[in-house]
C-alpha cells in the first residue's frame, strides 16, 4: 500500500471514529428541566433528550393565588420549545383579591 492510500485510509478511519463519538454523545445526552413553584408543591427534575420537548407537570396549586403559567427568564414558556440546555421553569402567580 503506498503512502497516499495509507494516509487516506487513516484519515477516513479517524473521521468515522469522530463521527461515531459525536453521535454517541448526542444520543446519550440529556438536559435537566427543573420547576420552581415559588412555594407550591415540588416537582421532580425531568430529563429531556436534545432537541425534544418537555412534558410539563400538572399545574401547581398555591393558596390565595392563580397559576398563570411557566416562565423561562421572565418569558412565557411555550410547550413546543425544543430543549438544548439545562433550564429552570418558574411558576408565575397572580394574587387572588
Amino acid at each position: 500500500m503506498n503512502k497516499a492510500y495509507k494516509f487516506t485510509y487513516i484519515f477516513l478511519l479517524c473521521m468515522v471514529i469522530i463521527l461515531l463519538a459525536i453521535l454517541l454523545i448526542w444520543f446519550t445526552k440529556t438536559y435537566k428541566v427543573s420547576f420552581d413553584t415559588d412555594g407550591a408543591q415540588n416537582y421532580e427534575i425531568v430529563l429531556v433528550r436534545p432537541a425534544k420537548k418537555v412534558e410539563l407537570p400538572p399545574d401547581p396549586v398555591k393558596e390565595g393565588y392563580i397559576f398563570e403559567g411557566w416562565y423561562l427568564n421572565d418569558n412565557y414558556f411555550d410547550v413546543d420549545t425544543l430543549i438544548f440546555e439545562d433550564i429552570t421553569l418558574k411558576a408565575k402567580w397572580k394574587k387572588v383579591t
